[in-house]
């Protein structure tokens, strides 16, 4: 796998090997990697046994300090961000629905008084005996002399559809 002494920078000629050529980023690059050779026992695979050996002995020299890279750095300052901003908007939501919340219930109380007050009203009235519910004087005698004219009118066409 080393083309070079031991103790210099080694290089790595990931093209002799289809093995290493796949794993080229894996051996080299930013990560750490455990590789696992396996043989096999029967003497008919003694010529690959031999050749995973002497890759495996080769693969053990290599050295790989895995430092985080600029981009991996960002990326991982760019996603903290990411959640601190989600973490955020879900406090607002949290906090607009409370407000909506205590809204709805505000609102609900208020037509539920004043549900309560027409009725109060009405029941009042049809004691008292006013007219559908009237009881300012005032309007007492509108709502009375709209009433009559209604039922000035009803007699005229009455005597119209008897002639």
């Amino acid at each position: 796998l080393s083309t070079s002494k031991e103790g210099s920078n080694s290089f790595t000629p990931h093209r002799e090997s289809v093995l290493t050529w796949l794993l080229k980023e894996k051996l080299t690059g930013n990560c750490r990697t455990i590789m696992l050779a396996t043989i096999s026992p029967y003497p008919k695979h003694l010529e690959a046994t031999l050749s995973t050996l002497q890759f495996a002995v080769g693969a053990k020299r290599i050295q790989c300090r895995p430092m985080p890279s600029g981009l991996v750095g960002d990326t991982v300052q760019t996603v903290r961000q990411i959640l601190d901003n989600i973490s955020k908007l879900k406090k607002a939501q949290d906090d607009i629905l409370r407000i909506l919340h205590f809204r709805y219930k505000q609102e609900k109380k208020e037509n539920q008084e004043k549900n309560g007050l027409a009725s109060a009203k009405r029941r009042r009235a049809s004691r008292h005996g006013t007219l559908d519910g009237v009881s300012d004087p005032r309007q007492r005698v509108a709502a009375s002399s709209v009433n009559a004219s209604q039922g000035q009118a009803t007699e005229a066409q009455r005597r119209r559809s008897r002639v």
